[in-house]
């Protein structure tokens, strides 16, 4: 990322009253990191079930955790929201519940926690509500019915856009970890696409994402608006297959399945077998225009990502392999 970028947070950061809902996931983690770093707060309020990962906060990052940050709790977010002037959230349904613990729907956390959201910051005049939804939600009325997910996010989309608060909502493709997924599949010789895998994705860094996310504090040029944002690669599923292939450094095997079959392979899961056969991606008019807002942005590529001599699963891959 450029100094640009980082420049663009510190001027439009200052001497604001932030509240970072998600502050402990994979967007809000990095984003706390970037607004410390770079920011220039008076203050910021970490809102998560989880404590922040980042150690050693400075005296003016209040920490609110547990039930004191349980989006789905009307007088926990009241609370939070509370003497902030801006509000990002990076809510989310998490991928694994802790057992004991209630586990969650996107209606819930999503839609519910957004109605928070947004009756706390009209009660107290918050300037600014940045969102971040998914590129999914594009489809409007056209989303399936079993796509909760996206539901819950478009009727999250749709109360902001209703609310009269100064928004921006930010619609992303999939996350590059989501694709490390992939190449674990591919390690255990199980990468499946669906047919000839035509379907084609656009994956972006989660740090990335964070960047954009820190970066839409006070822009005007993404006030009021629904932005998709990508990477700078499009892929192709079988082409994906192919890129795996050079990062494990030997062709993987890619294994084509009937829609009905693939299904079948994932718990006969609809969402699975939509994702699988479903575009996500950007024009390139919509890339530029990620580029003009976020000057300085610099989005990075996937095998550099994924070719990790760190990575734990690559190691155990190469070294079975000598």
């Amino acid at each position: 990322m450029s100094d640009q970028l980082f420049a663009e947070i510190t001027k439009n950061t200052k001497g604001e009253k932030i509240l970072l809902i998600g502050s402990s996931g994979n967007i809000g983690g990095k984003a706390l990191e970037l607004l410390l770093q770079h920011g220039k707060a008076s203050s910021i309020t970490a809102f998560d079930k989880k404590a922040p990962k980042v150690k050693d906060l400075p005296a003016n990052v209040k920490v609110l955790s547990g039930d004191e940050a349980d989006i789905t709790r009307p007088d926990a977010v009241t609370n939070g929201v509370k003497g902030n002037t801006i509000v990002v959230c990076a809510i989310g349904v998490p991928r694994y519940t802790p057992p004991g613990e209630k586990k969650l729907t996107p209606y819930e956390i999503e839609q519910d926690g957004m109605h928070h959201v947004v009756e706390a910051a009209k009660k107290e005049k918050v300037k600014q509500v940045i969102y971040i939804s998914a590129l999914g939600c594009a489809r409007g009325d056209k989303i399936p019915e079993f796509h909760h997910a996206h539901l819950a996010k478009r009727n999250a989309e749709n109360n902001l856009i209703k609310s009269g608060i100064s928004y921006t909502i930010l619609r992303p493709s999939g996350y590059f970890f989501d694709f490390r997924d992939l190449l674990a599949s591919a390690v255990a010789g199980r990468y499946h696409v669906v047919e000839e895998g035509k379907s084609k994705v656009q994956p972006l860094h989660q740090d990335d994402m964070a960047a954009v996310f820190a970066a839409s504090i006070n822009n005007k040029k993404a006030k009021n608006k629904v932005l998709p944002v990508g990477g700078i690669e499009t892929f192709s599923y079988s082409e994906l297959g192919k890129l795996f292939g050079k990062v494990l450094k030997k062709e993987a095997e890619i294994i084509r399945l009937a829609p009905d079959r693939y299904k079948k392979e994932y718990f006969n899961s609809d969402v699975i077998l939509f994702r699988a056969t479903s575009d996500s991606i950007l024009t390139k008019k919509e890339l530029d225009t990620l580029k003009t807002i976020y000057p300085g942005l610099k989005l990075r590529r996937l095998e550099e990502y994924l070719d990790n001599p760190d990575d734990p699963m690559l190691k155990t891959f190469f070294q079975k392999g000598k």
